[in-house]
């Protein structure tokens, strides 16, 4: 399978622009054994490029009746026994498209697990998505705050905590009201003790968008009653 990616970048007013293309190969082994996959070659520019061959050892699986041995939990989904998982069973890798990068600028990281067990069977399982998702912005407020000054331009950010909304209502509250098991744990972290409204984003919107904040740029402002400094205490 062929994947490409390309982008372009403005760098102190110079334009690059770059391409990449990631071939995806699916290999599986018919019996146990150890198997050499040759070295891959491209030609570029007249140029030839090779990787490194590859060794590779394939044993037995765990087995299908092994893997079908999981617990089914009230929600409904099937989980794994623990006990029957080892560190020799999951593998992960993170990939980068890049290694020599500006402040700022955007790389794409590809997780790949390769397991031995089914792990369509685990019900809870991170990606780092959401987090990198809100560390992008942040930087990338700094980096627009660093090149727009010099047009006297201003860049800042909010960052609301929890606000009860139409979007995720049903998972911080039960149909009566009551707050659920993870919305208590929310509140129960945030000092002021509540969740927020839409009115307390207005005043800090206001206040970085006049003269008062002319000297302010390129930082995110929590609006989170605490949340972010609270330590348990």
């Amino acid at each position: 399978m062929l994947s490409t990616n390309m982008s372009t970048q403005i760098v102190n007013g110079k334009v690059s622009q770059t391409a990449s293309y990631t071939y995806n190969y699916t290999v599986q082994a018919k019996k146990a054994g150890t198997y050499t996959l040759p070295p891959a070659s491209v030609v570029v520019g007249g140029k030839k490029y090779s990787s490194n061959k590859v060794t590779l050892q394939v044993v037995k699986g765990t087995g299908a009746a092994k893997q079908n041995t999981g617990q089914r939990s009230s929600s409904g989904q099937t989980t794994a026994n623990q006990s029957e998982i080892s560190s020799k069973d999951l593998y992960v890798r993170i990939q980068v498209d890049r290694r020599n990068i500006y402040k700022g600028e955007q790389i794409l990281a590809t997780i790949k697990v390769y397991t031995r067990v089914n792990l369509a069977r685990f019900g809870d399982i991170k990606i780092p998505a959401y987090s990198g998702a809100k560390a992008a912005v942040s930087n990338f407020t700094q980096w627009l705050a660093v090149h727009f000054s010099k047009v006297g331009i201003r860049v800042n950010a909010l960052a609301p905590g929890f606000f009860l909304t139409d979007q995720n209502r049903t998972l911080l509250t039960e149909s009566n009201g009551e707050l659920t098991p993870r919305g208590k744990t929310i509140i129960g972290q945030t000092p002021m003790g509540r969740f927020g409204e839409p009115e307390d984003l207005v005043g800090t919107t206001l206040w970085l968008c006049g003269e008062g904040a002319s000297f302010v740029t390129g930082v995110v402002v929590p609006i989170d009653g605490g949340f972010s400094a609270f330590s348990g205490v």
